[in-house]
């Protein structure tokens, strides 16, 4: 019998514990991999790794994967997506025999379902505005989030930073910034050639570095977005009636394919 648990990390550790408790006979663990630290900090270990090996169970995690166990099972359940994912990417890995355990059915048959047929056609619109504006605008929210509230609200979930949904710009860089406050980093053997941001050693670096990350973050979703032919892309500095103009242009080539 195979279990998977949803939910934090914490519940299913409690949930791991209780079935161990039982005497129940658990094989193996496959957990998130640890949370990797700023420069001269240990690796924070999720709570069902720490149980796991409390009772010396064997831990499967994306990344750090010791044998070909995990490779062999996605092999057996679902011979499609191990050919046709990256092996080396252990987060794929891991989620597509995730979902073969949970749902009983192969990670690839969720995206081979045939087509449905619909009574009206879909056109795709992508708003943009030049990259500088963009930016600038995005700099800006930044500096309103601060002044809202951010820092204060990382402060309060703190103790939840390990969840993945956590794990996101505008919350680990200030993560990182109290790390540093509380003396958990220290700036010894980092300089300007070492890899990597470095140490966050005042609100202004956090804010800097959300910021760039941000901008990040936008490049990649335009580039995403950019390979779908099917977007028509408007620029949204356009006035008003320009942009019903281009919409009611779609509109009308609609109609003639119809």
């Amino acid at each position: 019998m195979r279990v998977v648990f949803m939910g934090t990390p914490d519940i299913a550790a409690t949930c791991l514990n209780r079935i161990l408790e039982a005497g129940y006979d658990v094989v193996g663990v496959y957990t998130q991999p640890d949370r990797p630290k700023n420069r001269g900090m240990k690796l924070a270990f999720s709570p069902v790794k720490e149980v796991a090996l409390a009772h010396d169970l064997p831990v499967y995690q994306p990344t750090t994967f010791k044998d070909d166990s995990v490779y062999e099972e996605l092999k057996a359940l679902d011979p499609d997506s191990y050919a046709a994912i990256d092996i080396a990417n252990g987060q794929r890995v891991v989620r597509a025999l995730e979902v073969c355990l949970m749902t009983g059915k192969p990670f690839s048959s969720f995206k081979t379902s045939s087509r449905k047929s619909r009574d009206f056609e879909i056109e795709k619109i992508g708003l943009t505005r030049p990259r500088d504006v963009l930016y600038d605008r995005i700099n800006r929210r930044v500096i309103n989030m601060i002044d809202d509230g951010l820092v204060d609200e990382v402060r309060s979930v703190v103790q939840y930073r390990d969840l993945a949904a956590l794990q996101t710009v505008g919350y680990k860089e200030i993560f990182d910034w109290f790390d540093y406050q509380d003396g958990l980093v220290s700036l010894d053997g980092w300089g300007p050639a070492s890899p990597g941001d470095g140490p966050v050693t005042s609100l202004d670096r956090a804010i800097e570095l959300i910021q760039r990350n941000t901008r990040h973050y936008a490049k990649r979703q335009l580039t995403w977005f950019r390979r779908d032919t099917q977007i028509h892309w408007i620029d949204i500095n356009n006035d008003y009636e320009t942009i019903l103009h281009i919409i009611d242009g779609l509109r009308s080539d609609c109609s003639m394919q119809a």
